[in-house]
């Protein structure tokens, strides 16, 4: 559990990058970043394809969160 909630903190962190960036709306920032999160999955599933595909769908699924998190956040701040 605690990987996870790491997890959806570094991705709140490029959540907001993203946000700060782009300008993008909060589904965008939250495609991207569970897409990025995905990508990252496929790399590990490549090099070390021991982890249940469960666990990967978990994992976005905290990318999409940590996005979403994140471009809340910053919205929030520009305010």
């Amino acid at each position: 559990m605690l990987r996870k909630a790491y997890s959806i903190g570094a991705f709140a962190l490029v959540g907001a990058l993203f946000t700060w960036a782009s300008g993008a709306s909060i589904t965008t920032v939250v495609l991207v970043v569970a897409a990025y999160s995905a990508l990252i999955e496929a790399g590990q599933k490549i090099v070390n394809g021991d982890e249940p595909l469960v666990w990967n769908a978990i994992d976005v699924a905290c990318g999409a969160a940590g996005g979403w998190l994140g471009s809340r956040l910053m919205r929030l701040r520009a305010r």
